[in-house]
């Protein structure tokens, strides 16, 4: 049964909410007597990121400009993509020290020596997210000036062959099923999020949060 896109986005808008609480709830523990880790910083970053990315998000879809909303979902993605390698490391809170001091995540090894590139993490995600690969690559094009954005401006095409173009911040030819499945990966991959927040939350209180 096909996803209703207005209450994808509400889903949307709760999980902003859910994803601030939680990222507190986490990182100081039920009575705020946790320790601070490198790993919370990273975190409250992701957190924070997300949130913003949500935010502006809905403001696009709204405005129907598909062009930003989609390069927002690969940048959900790259978000997630980021926070699942804390899960493949070897030690999360050195791994997360080292993004703090700068460093480039694509330099970076997993714990069985396979370098942290973009397409390793998301082959990585596709085995409990299997659209993801899919969803990469058609957003990828709106991150970066490509084709995506040359072929946006195509407006119509007669039965003779004569090309109208429309220069706008909407694109013509996107479709109700275009919109219903970016606004749903969307909100897959803050779903995902939050819910590798609380995984961090429950290593916490185990007190394991160093490792």
């Amino acid at each position: 049964m096909p996803t209703n896109p207005d209450n994808e986005l509400t889903s949307i808008e709760v999980l902003e909410g859910r994803i601030k609480t939680e990222c507190r709830r986490a990182i100081t523990g039920d009575n705020g007597s946790l320790p601070l880790y490198n790993s919370d910083l990273f975190i409250m970053g992701v957190a924070s990121r997300t949130i913003a990315n949500s935010s502006a998000f809905r403001s696009m879809t709204a405005a129907k400009n598909y062009m930003v909303a989609a390069a927002l979902v690969r940048l959900q993605l790259d978000t997630l993509a980021r926070l699942w390698a804390c899960t493949i490391v070897e030690n999360m809170d050195e791994f997360c020290r080292a993004i703090i001091d700068g460093g480039q995540i694509d330099k970076m090894f997993d714990r069985n020596g396979n370098k942290l590139t973009d397409r390793y993490l998301v082959r990585q995600l596709k085995e409990v997210i299997p659209t993801v690969e899919i969803v990469y690559e058609k957003t990828s094009g709106f991150v970066h000036l490509s084709g995506s954005h040359v072929f946006g401006t195509v407006n119509t095409v007669s039965e003779d062959g004569v090309v109208s173009f429309l220069i706008g911040a909407t694109m013509p030819g996107i479709s109700k099923e275009n919109w219903t499945e970016l606004i749903g990966a969307f909100r897959h991959f803050t779903q995902a999020i939050l819910g590798l927040i609380l995984r961090w939350g429950e290593i916490k209180k185990e007190g394991l949060g160093g490792v």
